[in-house]
């Protein structure tokens, strides 16, 4: 199961820490407008940001786009589809990833607005010490230091997870479809060599970038408009409406209808001419490209032919 068991029980002891020091950390921080908006809009006027009030100023489009991204890209990550597909059941899977968006949602709409909250106490912050500044200057230390260790344990949970992941698809869908007989004793080792390699090569990439946010929008712009399209179309585009097992049988996606269609979304979305649209019309272009090329190219005969189910 690739260590599942020990991801789940750790992702469940530092979730139910996370919603009890998150909860003390949010009360704390609208405390602080004694839990009213309306003063909370009075004060950022007060100091001259009452345009931070306002969606005034945002350009629709580009905020559709980030929507967009953020939302193809949770979409495609195989850490989540891996927690998935180790579920009982599909109620399970189907709750668990409901009731987890419900809560990153909402989590990451207080956290704007505690953004916020700290605009009106310091105007002199930028956006990378602005929270850090009010973790050690406003919040009580047992709870700031409650969330400096969760914000740690969890940054090395999703680092593993995607170590994990990552590692997986490379053994499954190139290491295995090389040589389909190597047997488990040596794709685990095949496994752990990949780890070291994705490891070390994404940590050059985090000293060498100029921000990790950037390296997560570009990763999530390029896997959304390639891979998203891909998922939809793979499972809405069959053959009968009978019913498949793991997708694989009905879905008229062809190989090169997959492949190209990755690639173009993939490039199209890195192309800094199409300016903040450029994830929406990567996502149409390859869904594009994935529904022609299939049609050219026919159906897939075997397994040798088919999309991985990893895909």
């Amino acid at each position: 199961m690739g260590g599942i068991y020990s991801v789940v029980y750790t992702d469940l002891i530092q979730g139910i820490m996370c919603l009890i020091f998150g909860t003390l950390f949010y009360v704390f921080a609208f405390s602080k407008t004694d839990f009213s908006f309306a003063q909370l809009g009075q004060a950022l006027t007060d100091v001259g940001r009452a345009d931070l009030w306002s969606f005034d100023s945002v350009e629709p489009m580009a905020l559709a786009n980030r929507f967009i991204t953020g939302l193809v890209g949770v979409l495609v990550a195989q850490i989540y589809w891996q927690r998935c597909f180790a579920c009982k059941d599909r109620r399970t899977a189907r709750n668990g990833l409901l009731y987890s968006g419900i809560i990153a949602t909402v989590m990451t709409m207080l956290t704007a607005f505690v953004g916020l909250i700290i605009m009106t106490l310091n105007q002199d912050l930028d956006a990378n010490t602005a929270m850090p500044w009010f973790m050690l200057n406003q919040v009580p230390k047992a709870i700031a230091a409650g969330i400096f260790v969760l914000i740690l344990a969890a940054g090395m949970s999703s680092a593993d997870s995607c170590l994990n992941s990552a590692a997986v698809l490379l053994v499954n869908d190139v290491v295995r479809t090389v040589d389909p007989d190597r047997d488990d004793s040596k794709l685990v080792k095949d496994a752990r060599i990949w780890t070291v390699v994705i490891g070390i090569t994404a940590s050059v990439c985090a000293i060498y970038a100029s921000s990790i946010i950037s390296l997560f929008s570009r990763a999530y712009s390029m896997a959304g408009a390639g891979l998203a399209p891909l998922l939809i179309i793979g499972l809405i585009w069959r053959k009968n409406s009978g019913g498949s097992r793991m997708s694989i049988h009905n879905s008229r996606v062809t190989p090169w209808g997959a492949r190209t269609g990755i690639i173009t979304g993939a490039v199209l979305s890195q192309i800094p001419a199409l300016g903040t649209n450029a994830t929406i019309i990567g996502l149409v272009a390859s869904a594009a490209v994935i529904i022609i090329v299939s049609s050219v190219t026919g159906e897939s005969n075997g397994p040798k032919g088919a999309v991985t189910p990893n895909i």
